[in-house]
């Protein structure tokens, strides 16, 4: 499946927003669900590895996130990094064709 085609299946981030208690590891696996994909689906689009993606959704541990690992998943999931760890800042609805340029071009961030 092409990243436009998960994209055009995914739900409006802002519909499914939760309380600030929601830890960065619920967050990821909120967001990561509300595309409709899988954690490997997740590794693959991004070049994040599956047992980093594992690690991150597993529990609140955003300050063993790499940088470059967070500014990948906000880009990816049309987030900003400060919502993506503390869930401060409403996560804005992206139309698709741009979530899949950011999703496309995240991956190239990584070494």
């Amino acid at each position: 499946m092409s990243t436009t085609q998960i994209l055009k299946t995914r739900r409006d981030p802002l519909a499914n927003l939760e309380p600030e208690h929601e830890t960065f590891g619920e967050r990821i696996t909120r967001l990561r669900e509300d595309l409709g994909i899988n954690k490997a689906e997740l590794a693959r689009l991004t070049g994040i590895t599956r047992a980093a993606v594992g690690q991150y959704e597993s529990r609140d541990n955003a300050d063993k996130c790499q940088v470059q690992h967070l500014t990948v998943l906000a880009r990816s999931f049309g987030v900003s990094i400060d919502y993506l760890v503390n869930g401060k800042e409403a996560a804005p609805y992206i139309d698709v064709e741009t979530l899949a340029k950011g999703l496309e071009s995240a991956r190239d961030l990584l070494p």
